[in-house]
């Protein structure tokens, strides 16, 4: 395969903010953890999940300020970012768009 093709997982976890403070604060704390991860890495890609219309339309806005902190940190060094469908994702791991959470948690572990 191309070098420059390959997809390779680097580390993997959980940015985790506090519920207790204030949205900003919250927004920050996940770009500067991003920001942290791409000095680390120095990915020259970054993908992210496309915004998805959920039911509950106050969590799909909390989720679209913590995608913009992500887009931010990728902008600030200059990254080219890759947007994915959720179903995308999930079938390119899987095997299967309709994939739970917990499958695609076990396939990314098995890389």
């Amino acid at each position: 395969m191309d070098d420059r093709l390959r997809v390779t997982l680097v580390e993997c976890g959980v940015i985790r903010t506090s519920a207790g403070q204030p949205l900003a604060t919250r927004i920050r704390e996940i770009y500067d953890a991003v920001f942290g991860l791409i000095e680390r890495h120095r990915p020259r890609v970054v993908a992210v999940e496309e915004v998805f219309h959920g039911k509950n339309a106050q969590s799909a806005l909390k989720l679209g300020h913590a995608r913009g902190a992500i887009l931010l940190a990728a902008a600030h060094h200059d990254l080219m970012i890759a947007e994915y469908a959720p179903r995308q994702i999930k079938k390119a791991v899987v095997g299967t768009g309709n994939a739970t959470k917990e499958q695609v948690g076990f396939m990314v572990k098995q890389q």
